[in-house]
């Protein structure tokens, strides 16, 4: 078996007005085989929906095109098609003549390998498939669009989703209102509360961008080259910037990261050093681009379970508050080694206190005794005190007068 050929036919029709197993004519014109016995009938549904299905088989090289003709029984109601007819599929290797469609406003399928099935439904390239309502692959190679007005806009483009659109190179958009509108992007949620608008749909419409997730305010945004956000509401908009978590913005560098729910990035302010008592300290990694956020300024975190950094005048390391730690205590233990240095210090200064009072208090002393010593020198050269006495009056002196001596005149008598 080369290549086999699946056409589903999809019918809007009035609830409850196709009753179960109701006989509706089908006929394939042209067919080179036919695999299976061909559907008669469609079971009733409790969805508005009928589905007709009708497989095909063509062989290495075969051709073929195929007109499936669908006839409802008489005041069944049909939004989709104008007549009774209307082809889903055609296609194999070397053929590129469109499918008949039986003069109806249905799906619309040409080139090779291809599926189209659904109203309105196009698809035109190399290797599409392209299925709901509406939905349109366009002329575009390997590209894939399911749901309604679904769109695949580019080659190897992959929507899938109510409204979803894939319009750059290899873009995949997945979930209903989906955007991924550049070369590579990914885009995976939806359209928020509001199911096609735009503005609130998860959208990546830069190179390389992802945005996953959503919620009932909006999808994530992914608007810049090669940016990720993960998390309803979550939004990276400069290049290379990742934002993780709900309602986180990773928006002020490029390459910054907002990381946890709300957190949001800054403009990045680099530490070049500092200066202590007089002295300057230079600080390494102050050429920073671009900043780790885990948190915002109204809703700061802590960070835990952090490893060890390395320590030195070069390292770039986080530090961890076993560090801190350590550094704390070698301080600590250096106050108190000076604090028993001011104590001895302060000893000192009052033993220095002690000793200038002893030696003030000395110093009056030599004094008074120099004082006394000049008294007694002055005394013993006026001759009133000693073992030689001079009586000032008449000039008279006394040898030994405390001890019993004789008077001496030396008056010449």
């Amino acid at each position: 078996m080369a290549h086999r050929v699946i056409g589903l036919v999809r019918r809007r029709i009035g609830i409850g007005l196709l009753g179960p197993r109701e006989n509706v004519a089908i006929k394939v014109t042209a067919p080179q085989k036919i695999m299976g016995p061909l559907l008669s009938h469609s079971i009733h549904m409790s969805a508005p929906i009928g589905l007709l299905c009708v497989s095909l088989i063509a062989g290495p090289g075969e051709v073929w095109a195929a007109k499936v003709d669908v006839s409802f029984p008489s005041g069944v109601m049909n939004t989709c098609v104008s007549t009774a007819s209307n082809t889903v599929f055609r296609s194999n290797p070397g053929n590129t003549t469109n499918a008949t469609q039986g003069g109806v406003i249905g799906a619309s399928g040409s080139g090779t390998y291809g599926w189209v099935s659904g109203c309105g439904t196009t698809g035109q390239g190399l290797g599409y498939t392209v299925l709901g309502s509406f939905a349109n692959g366009g002329n575009f190679t390997g590209v894939t669009a399911v749901g309604l007005a679904s769109n695949a806009g580019a080659n190897f483009a992959t929507a899938v989703g109510v409204e979803s659109a894939a319009t750059g190179v290899a873009s995949s958009a997945y979930g209903a209102g989906s955007i991924a509108s550049a070369n590579n992007a990914i885009s995976i949620g939806g359209g928020g509360a509001a199911i096609l608008g735009a503005n609130l749909s998860t959208r990546a419409t830069a190179n390389g961008a992802i945005a996953i997730g959503i919620n009932n305010t909006s999808g994530a945004a992914a608007t810049a080259v090669n940016a990720i956000a993960l998390g309803p509401q979550s939004v990276a908009s400069t290049d290379g910037a990742v934002a993780i978590g709900l309602a986180s913005a990773a928006n002020g560098n490029l390459g910054d990261i907002a990381l946890g729910s709300n957190s949001m990035t800054q403009l990045v302010v680099n530490t070049t050093g500092t200066n202590i008592n007089g002295a300057s300290y230079s600080f390494a990694g102050s050429n920073a681009t671009s900043t780790l956020s885990i948190g915002s300024s109204n809703a700061p975190r802590t960070m835990t379970n952090l490893a060890a950094g390395r320590l030195s005048g070069a390292s770039t390391d986080a530090i961890n508050g076993s560090q801190l730690f350590s550094t704390n205590q070698a301080v600590e233990a250096v106050g108190s080694r000076v604090t028993q240095n001011e104590g001895d210090i302060a000893n000192l200064q009052t033993g220095l206190a002690t000793t200038n009072t002893n030696v003030t208090n000395l110093g009056n002393r030599v004094t008074t005794v120099d004082d006394r010593v000049t008294n007694l020198s002055q005394t013993i050269g006026s001759g009133a005190i000693g073992l030689v006495r001079q009586n000032g009056a008449d000039a008279q002196l006394t040898v030994g007068a405390e001890t019993g001596g004789a008077n001496v005149n030396m008056a010449g008598t």
